[in-house]
């Protein structure tokens, strides 16, 4: 009687662990794919803002949450013919992906 309640004891918070484990792996998996879904709607808002608007393709570098908000997106690049020049477009994620702003930085500094 004592093995099994010792048994039981030991055995019942492994298997609880192990369960509370898998969920938070399957939770993380899947808020990193919602977030890549996110940047490549983002990112595809940017470039076809600059080829229809500037009519200049848009090389995305990186992409990631705005440190002020999270309902904004930075996408971070450069158009193909001038690389020195950087561009930071804010997209907003909310209703839909639409460019709020852009700011214009010279790479050589």
């Amino acid at each position: 009687m004592k093995k099994a309640l010792i048994l039981c004891s030991v055995l019942i918070p492994l298997v609880l662990g192990g369960m509370l484990y898998i969920n938070y792996s399957q939770e993380k998996e899947t808020k990193k794919k919602q977030d890549e879904q996110m940047f490549h709607k983002a990112e595809q808002a940017a470039i076809t803002y600059f080829k229809e608007k500037r009519h200049k393709d848009l090389i995305v570098k990186k992409t990631d949450f705005a440190k002020h908000d999270f309902d904004y997106l930075e996408v971070i690049g450069y158009v193909k013919e001038d690389e020195h020049t950087q561009y930071l477009v804010n997209v907003s994620c909310n209703p839909n992906y639409h460019i709020t702003s852009i700011a214009e930085t010279d790479g050589n500094n």
